[in-house]
């Protein structure tokens, strides 16, 4: 039986894929910098859009692996489950999120 336990990895894949993605558009550092939110030496110490957006990335991309891996273990432990509705909506996000992790 397919259990929440399996797919809250599935739930931590998302949330590392939308961090990186905001991560994308609040790190622009001149926006930042002109809202006042952080001041040209902040980006000189090296805390700017390549640093935080590389480090949230690295999340999504671990969680894509576990992800995958759940999925390989319903094909071998319960393939019947992919053949349902719900297997039917796993497998799309497993697309969806795939495609928001890697763009």
């Amino acid at each position: 039986n397919v259990g929440g336990d399996a797919l809250i990895v599935l739930e931590e894949w998302a949330c590392y894929t939308i961090e990186a993605m905001t991560a994308l558009e609040l790190y622009d550092d001149e926006l930042l910098v002109v809202q006042g939110k952080i001041d040209e030496s902040t980006l000189k110490n090296g805390y700017g859009k390549e640093t935080a957006t590389y480090d949230t990335g690295l999340g999504a991309v671990e969680f894509m692996g576990y992800s995958f891996a759940v999925g390989m273990a319903m094909e071998k432990h319960e393939p019947e489950y992919l053949d349902t509705e719900m297997g039917k909506n796993f497998r799309e996000f497993i697309g969806f999120n795939t495609e928001r992790t890697l763009t």
